[in-house]
């Protein structure tokens, strides 16, 4: 072997290692937190426990746990605005990225490459240079002193983003806890606020968190704390309203098409084969963070790609089994929007036209996350997919942009969250094994949860 393919090999042995170890890691948090929320709920009479109810209250605890009441607001104001909305502290971290004279590449984990998505294509429409590496294909990075890595991490104790910031030549700039390892090898430091999460592995609290900041320090033109404040409110509302009211109320309201979209899925879908997320504009993190959701908690392989792509994935996915669409629509007359509406509807050569031509029997639910209805609204019922779709939409049109991303993102997480609760914890053999492997631990296996 030349020195070459020795070091290929080292490098695809350190990534399988990493992709098994992630994999294993969430399997065993998935089955512990299903065990703790069962566990702390059950009596002697076991069969009196209403799972899915159970989880339907923790859906709306998490839910309410990302608005200005319950924590996020709170902590960025006192932990982290001073810093955050100071001009000299905005001009000095925004000039690496902005006059960043090579590219600008944008590295996370988990939901923190969702945002990294989002973020990157907010930078391309200020004309900034921007790619997304997660940690794992961040090993084979290389870098120049002209380029400029942006490292998002809610710890800061990633060891491949560690590692990608501690051996390039380029300019860091962390989006990180400040008293982190992260924090201590980059260049320039944006804080994020420490929040307590009630799920770890769900990260709902973090996720809006990074999301709120990063608008504040790189995409605001001027700050404002009412307008802040503002965002937060605008999200507290849409979370109530897809919600059943009262204290002793659980799950969501009849009237949520959060609720609505999930129960089209049910209808005609058994999550067999894998699901595919289609996203245009910087809603691929939508898709990106709704692929992780559910491989994280339905065990699938959850696929985000953007709609130009999705034709060929389609017909090579529904010949095996049923699947579905989600895809968010754009900004109503924006560019990305008609190229949206082109791709989905257009031609011959669109995914309605190949769903309409294709050999198989199953029909394929289309799920659209609008925040504007009108022709986006009559475009999804008008070309519903075999008479079906699952159209969410989300009231926000007083809302500014930075408030509506934050209701998309509060939005899949629900969508994906609520998929848990209505399809996987229905199933009476599954809650059986769980139960088991509570009374009987011996005598169940992570696998059996799984």
């Amino acid at each position: 072997m030349t020195k070459d393919e020795i070091l290929q090999a080292r490098v695809s042995k350190r990534v399988k290692q990493q992709v098994d170890e992630i994999a294993q890691q969430k399997n065993k948090k998935t089955s512990e937190y299903v065990r703790s929320v069962i566990k702390a709920n059950l009596t002697d009479d076991s069969a009196s426990v209403n799972i899915p109810k159970l989880f339907e209250d923790d859906l709306r605890s998490i839910a309410r746990d990302t608005g200005e009441r319950t924590g996020v607001y709170e902590a960025i104001e006192a932990q982290v605005w001073e810093t955050i909305a100071d001009d000299a502290f905005r001009q000095e971290v925004r000039r690496p990225v902005f006059d960043a004279d090579g590219v600008v590449t944008i590295a996370g984990q988990g939901s923190s490459t969702s945002v990294g998505y989002w973020l990157a294509d907010r930078l391309r429409d200020r004309g900034i240079r921007s790619q997304v590496r997660s940690g794992v294909e961040a090993i084979q990075m290389h870098s120049s002193a002209d380029d400029t890595i942006l490292a998002i991490s809610r710890s800061g104790k990633t060891d491949s983003i560690l590692d990608l910031c501690s051996n390039q030549q380029a300019t860091v700039v962390a989006v990180t806890d400040p008293d982190s390892p992260l924090a201590e090898r980059a260049d320039h430091v944006v804080p994020l606020p420490s929040v307590e999460e009630r799920i770890d592995i769900y990260a709902t609290k973090s996720l809006v968190a990074q999301l709120a900041v990063l608008q504040v320090v790189f995409l605001d033109d001027y700050v404002d704390i009412q307008r802040f404040q503002a965002r937060f409110r605008a999200l507290d509302e849409f979370v109530d309203g897809q919600f059943k009211q009262g204290d002793d109320a659980a799950g969501l309201s009849g009237q949520s098409d959060i609720l609505a979209a999930i129960e089209e899925l049910q209808r005609h879908n058994d999550l067999q084969s894998d699901p595919i997320f289609g996203t245009l504009g910087s809603q691929r993190g939508l898709g990106n963070e709704a692929q992780l959701k559910l491989t994280e908690f339905l065990h699938v392989h959850a696929e985000s790609t953007h709609l130009q792509n999705i034709v060929h994935r389609l017909v090579n996915v529904l010949h095996g089994g049923s699947s579905y669409l989600v895809t968010a629509i754009p900004q109503q007359g924006s560019a990305t929007y008609r190229e949206w509406n082109d791709v989905l509807f257009g031609d011959e050569t669109s995914v309605w036209n190949v769903l309409q031509s294709a050999d198989f029997d199953q029909k394929v639910p289309l799920i659209a996350f609008t925040l504007n209805g009108g022709p986006a609204e009559q475009a999804v019922r008008e070309r519903s997919l075999y008479g079906r779709n699952g159209l969410v939409r989300l009231d926000a049109y007083a809302v500014e942009p930075e408030a509506r991303d934050l209701i998309l993102f509060a939005a899949i997480q629900l969508f994906a969250y609520g998929v848990l609760c209505k399809l996987w914890l229905q199933d009476p053999a599954l809650q059986s094994r769980v139960i088991q492997s509570i009374y009987n631990p011996a005598e169940s296996t992570d696998e059996e949860v799984n």
